[in-house]
C-alpha cells in the first residue's frame, strides 16, 4: 500500500464562467507510482468533433484520450504514470482537476478541481459531527430538564412543609420572647452550658482519621508532577522508533488513540479527531514525541499522525487541526512524501 492514494471528485457543466448541474464523476487510485483514472458521465451534449479527456495542470491541459458518448452517457479509463503523465513531463502532484470538452471548445466544459472534492468530503464529515453534538446536547438538555422536575418535585413535598413548620415554631417563639426575657438568668446558665457541649462535641470531630500526614506527602507528590514526570512514564512503556530527523534531540514514541486519554484533558479531543482515527486506520499507529535541546531545558510535545505530503492531504489536515509536517527517516520504496502531520500537545494540567 506504499503511496496509496484515492480520491472521488464530481464533475461539473460549465457554460462560460457559470456552474451548472452535476454530471458525473472521476474515480482516481494511485498505487506503486501509477494512477488508474476513471470517468463517468451523463447528460454530455455532442457536437460534431470528438470530445476529449485533460487534465488540468498549472494553466495548461495534458490530453489523455476521447470519450465515446452514446444518449448523452459515456465512460473513460486509462492508467498514467504518477511522474510523468502522458510522456509530458507533469505529475499528478502538478495537476488540480480534470476537464472534458470537444477540441477547441472553450464556452461549453464539463469540469472539476481536487479541492472541491476535498472541501465537500470536509464539509459531509463536519455536518455529521455537528449533527451528532446537536443530538447529545439535545439528550443532556432533556435529562437536566427531567432531574430541575423532580428536584423542585421533592422541594415541594419534603423542603417546603418543613419551611412551614420552621415558621409557626418562629411565631411561637415570638409569642413567648417576653417570658423568656424574664428568665434571662437561668438561660444564660443553660447557653454556658450548650456551648460547653458544642466545644466538646467539636473536639471529638477534630480527631483525624488515618495518617494526615500521608496525606500531606501525597498532596506535596502531586505538586512536583509535571511534563517530565508524565513523560517518563510514557518512555517506560511505549515502543520507541526514530522517525524523524531533528536538529536537536527526539524521543519518540508508537501510541494508539486510546493511550490520548493518559494525557492532560486539554488533550483528550484528539481522541475523537476523525483525521487522526483515519490515519491511525490506515497505518495502525500514532506518534508521541518530545523534541528539544540536548539538556531537554527548552522542549515541546507532538502528537503525530502518519500521512503524505500532498496538497489535498494537507488542507485537510489542517481543518482537523494538524497543520504542521515533518518529512520520515525512512522513505517508502518510489515514495519520498511520507511523514507525520503534527501537532503540539500539552503535558501539564491547565487549571
Amino acid at each position: 500500500m506504499a503511496g496509496y492514494r484515492r480520491l472521488i471528485s464530481y464533475i461539473y457543466a460549465y457554460e462560460g464562467e457559470e456552474k451548472g448541474k452535476n454530471i458525473g464523476f472521476v474515480k482516481l487510485e494511485s498505487r506503486n507510482g501509477q494512477c488508474r483514472l476513471s470517468v463517468n458521465v451523463k447528460k454530455v451534449y455532442v457536437g460534431g468533433n470528438d470530445i476529449g479527456v485533460y487534465l488540468l495542470s498549472s494553466g495548461q491541459e495534458i490530453f489523455l484520450g476521447n470519450i465515446f458518448i452514446r444518449n448523452g452517457c459515456g465512460e473513460f479509463r486509462t492508467i498514467i504514470n504518477v511522474e510523468n503523465i502522458m510522456g509530458t513531463g507533469n505529475s499528478m502532484d502538478s495537476c488540480i482537476g480534470l476537464a472534458i470538452h470537444e477540441k477547441g471548445e472553450e464556452w461549453r466544459v464539463y469540469k472539476t478541481v481536487w479541492e472541491d472534492a476535498v472541501a465537500q468530503a470536509a464539509e459531509l464529515e463536519f455536518a455529521e459531527i455537528t449533527e451528532k453534538k446537536q443530538e447529545d446536547t439535545e439528550k443532556r438538555d432533556e435529562q437536566l430538564k427531567k432531574q430541575i422536575e423532580e428536584l423542585n418535585r421533592e422541594i415541594d413535598e419534603t423542603v417546603k412543609p418543613e419551611i412551614r413548620q420552621e415558621c409557626v415554631a418562629a411565631d411561637h417563639t415570638s409569642e413567648n420572647t417576653a417570658d423568656e426575657e424574664e428568665n434571662a438568668e437561668p438561660l444564660e446558665d443553660a447557653a454556658s452550658e450548650t456551648t460547653a457541649e458544642a466545644a466538646k462535641v467539636l473536639q471529638q470531630e477534630e480527631i483525624p482519621l488515618g495518617n494526615p500526614k500521608e496525606l500531606e506527602r501525597l498532596d506535596a507528590e502531586e505538586e512536583k508532577w509535571g511534563p517530565e514526570v508524565l513523560w517518563a512514564r510514557f518512555w517506560k512503556h511505549y515502543p520507541k522508533m526514530q522517525a524523524f530527523d531533528s536538529q536537536g534531540t527526539a524521543e519518540i514514541l508508537t501510541i494508539r488513540p486510546q493511550d490520548i486519554g493518559l494525557l492532560p484533558r486539554e488533550n483528550w479531543g484528539y481522541g475523537n479527531n476523525s483525521f487522526l482515527l483515519h490515519g491511525y486506520y490506515n497505518y495502525r499507529y500514532l506518534i508521541l514525541a518530545r523534541v528539544g535541546d540536548e539538556k531537554h531545558t527548552k522542549s515541546r510535545y507532538i502528537l503525530g499522525v502518519p500521512g503524505h505530503y500532498y496538497s489535498n492531504e494537507k488542507y485537510m489536515a489542517s481543518m482537523f487541526g494538524f497543520p504542521h509536517f515533518v518529512l520520515a527517516k525512512t522513505q517508502p520504496s518510489q515514495d519520498g512524501r511520507f511523514g507525520y502531520w503534527y501537532a503540539d500537545v500539552k503535558m501539564e494540567n491547565v487549571e
